[in-house]
């Protein structure tokens, strides 16, 4: 049987009760408190299909390592489900977007990491889901949104 100290809730901007029961169970009941995992799909004619693992993160959260225990689980899971999964840092303006390949479906897509602006990173979620353009009309969107940024 483990011993030790859990760690208390950080932020405290969650509903921690949950979270300060969860530490009443101890240590041997470990779990991962995922701040913003996102499974992408397409959805076409009734077909939905997941077609990435992200775990969003803003570029003010602390850096974490592939190797840590809730990136190696996500990954696990992943990669039994046959999908990518990246670990995405934004920038709290959207300007920028880090995507780091987590697991080996991601690393067939890119083989490391990469810092995209905006209209890239869409891009690169249209083809994540096979398609080859983006509409010109969230091309448009994306813009006007950097303009209003600029005022």
């Amino acid at each position: 049987m483990a011993t030790g100290v859990t760690m208390r809730e950080r932020n405290g901007w969650r509903d921690k009760n949950i979270s300060l029961r969860h530490r009443l169970w101890g240590v041997e009941t470990q779990a991962t408190d995922i701040d913003w995992v996102v499974t992408e799909y397409r959805s076409e004619s009734g077909d939905i299909r997941p077609v990435a693992v992200i775990e969003y993160k803003n570029e003010h959260a602390p850096q974490q390592s592939l190797s840590m225990p809730q990136y190696v689980v996500l990954s696990k899971l992943a990669t039994r489900a046959d999908l990518p999964f990246f670990v995405v840092r934004y920038a709290t303006d959207f300007s920028a977007f880090q995507v780091i390949p987590a697991n080996i479906w991601a690393k067939n897509i890119l083989r490391e990491s990469v810092q995209l602006s905006e209209e890239q990173y869409v891009r690169f979620m249209y083809r994540l889901r096979g398609y080859s353009e983006v509409p010109t009309k969230v091309l448009n969107n994306i813009a006007q949104q950097k303009e209003q940024c600029l005022f």
